[in-house]
């Protein structure tokens, strides 16, 4: 019987076709080369934009955990600044009664110690959810100790601007946001929170502080436990990529180029 595919085989295939249609190796190689180039461009900054997500949704659930703690205490005990007993040790022993604390750590205390005031010999306590957090100092309620820098100023009062929060706060508050695990640095997983009468403000925020205390001469400067305003406000980390570009409440990403 005559083949009736002229074009083909005896079995209707066109051999042509199936030649024309195949890749070769080289083309194979160049596209897999392609390939790699725009993983290698795009993966490191997806990975960064997932990190980056994280740490904001971490940092946003240790300041509810923490300022509804101290809120908590001041439902036991009455505001901050009318506590008798107004030492740093009497408030760790009330806070940890609102948190879920499993671990106190002597031998992870540099990591999250500042300069210049000896606050590596704070402890470190380990929370269940797996933050860490250290009291790094409590300024005292009563006259005549330390009175130029007394603890007597509200949430809303420091909120408005209406005081100097430098001077007027009760304490600070550090939290590594993943514990013990890296980076453990400053602006990245280590943030700070100023404690006041009746729970807890971030620093570098947008109220109204002083001296170092600023976002602009905090964050932006050598202070970089005090990014927390700016993550929980604007939701990310540019000031660890474009810190000359930004502005507090004007400029709050860095721009596209």
């Amino acid at each position: 019987m005559p083949n009736i595919y002229p074009r083909g085989d005896s079995r209707g295939f066109d051999s042509s076709f199936v030649k024309k249609a195949a890749f070769t190796l080289a083309e194979v190689l160049i596209t897999l080369g392609v390939i790699g180039i725009v993983a290698a461009m795009t993966l490191p900054n997806l990975l960064y934009s997932m990190k980056e997500k994280r740490t904001v949704t971490q940092l946003q659930q240790a300041y509810s955990i923490l300022n509804n703690a101290v809120r908590m205490t001041t439902v036991d005990n009455g505001p901050l600044n009318t506590w008798a007993d107004d030492s740093r040790e009497f408030f760790e022993a009330e806070l940890s009664k609102h948190l879920k604390i499993f671990q106190k750590n002597t031998a992870y205390n540099d990591v999250m110690k500042s300069g210049g005031f000896n606050w590596h010999s704070v402890p470190t306590y380990n929370v269940a959810n797996g933050m860490s957090i250290q009291i790094q100092r409590r300024i005292s309620n009563r006259e005549g100790v330390d009175s130029w820098q007394q603890c007597r100023s509200t949430v809303a009062e420091a909120s408005l601007g209406k005081v100097f929060t430098h001077y007027t706060y009760c304490g600070v508050l550090n939290v590594d946001i993943n514990g013990p695990s890296k980076p453990n640095k400053k602006g990245e997983d280590v943030f700070s929170f100023n404690i006041f009468a009746d729970g807890i403000l971030p620093k570098g925020g947008g109220y109204n502080e002083v001296w170092h205390d600023t976002f602009e001469r905090g964050c932006l400067g050598n202070n970089k436990d005090m990014c927390t305003g700016w993550v929980l406000n604007n939701k990310n980390l540019d000031y660890l990529r474009c810190p000359e570009d930004l502005v507090w409440g004007k400029v709050t990403s860095c721009p596209k180029k």
